[in-house]
C-alpha cells in the first residue's frame, strides 16, 4: 500500500523529532542550557524549544547560551514533563491532573 505525501511528511518529522530527542538525550548537538536552582541542567535545541512556543521563543531570543529558570513553581519534574512533550508531543503516563490542582 502506497503512503501520501502528508503521511511521508508525517512520517518524516516523527523520525526528526526523535533522533533530536535522542540527542538531547545525550547532550549531543544542544545549543542551550537550561538551568534551575543552580544545579540541575537540561541541555536542549533552541530552536526546537523556540519553535514549540512563543513564549519560548522571546525568552531565548534575549539569552545566550545558558537560560537561568527562576520560578520556584517549576519542579524537576514539571521541566522534564515540559521537554518531554516538546520533544514527543506526548504527555507521560505518570502525568496525573491532580498534581497541578
Amino acid at each position: 500500500m502506497e503512503t501520501t505525501g502528508a503521511e511521508d511528511a508525517g512520517l518524516y518529522s516523527a523520525s526528526l523529532m526523535k533522533h533530536l530527542n535522542l540527542q538531547r538525550g545525550r547532550g549531543q548537538f544542544c545549543d542551550c542550557v537550561l538551568r534551575q536552582n543552580s544545579d540541575q541542567v537540561y541541555p536542549v535545541h533552541r530552536c526546537v524549544l523556540a519553535a514549540s512556543s512563543p513564549v519560548l521563543a522571546s525568552i531565548l531570543s534575549s539569552t545566550g547560551a545558558l537560560v537561568e529558570l527562576q520560578d520556584p513553581c517549576l519542579s524537576e519534574s514539571v521541566i522534564v514533563f515540559l521537554l518531554d512533550y516538546i520533544y514527543t508531543g506526548i504527555l507521560p503516563s505518570s502525568l496525573s491532573q491532580q498534581q497541578y490542582h
